[in-house]
């Protein structure tokens, strides 16, 4: 979760923003608050947040977009240890909820050579 205490500062002030806490639950989902504040008319500005488990987030992230359909789907356990073995043999596709091709290769490294998106590169 993500809460935003962030004010508009004076046209001529300089940009102060920072995470003021960053607290985990017991399933390993985290509430960060940020504060500060953006000055008026600034062209925005990229800010980032380190995810320390990125599985764990992807998973989180998909339970929820899965709920909003209103698939029911239970969130794991922090602790348990998936048996991917196993699970892939769930892997048919009358279970095929969705299915993303993405673009040719060529395409995607355009898009990271852009000088926006560097970050991610």
């Amino acid at each position: 979760m993500l809460i935003r205490s962030l004010t508009t500062g004076k046209r001529d002030s300089k940009p102060e923003i920072r995470i003021d806490s960053d607290l985990a639950d017991a399933n390993g989902c985290h509430t960060v608050t940020v504060v500060g504040s953006f000055p008026t008319g600034r062209s925005a500005f990229l800010y980032t947040y380190a995810v320390l488990v990125p599985s764990r987030f992807a998973e989180v992230i998909i339970v929820e977009a899965l709920r909003v359909k209103g698939i029911r789907v239970e969130l794991s356990a922090l602790s348990e240890k998936h048996d991917f073995k196993t699970l892939s043999t769930l892997y048919v596709p009358a279970n095929l909820v969705a299915n993303h091709v993405s673009a040719p290769l060529k395409e995607e490294v355009k898009t990271v050579r852009r000088e926006t998106v560097r970050l991610g590169a």
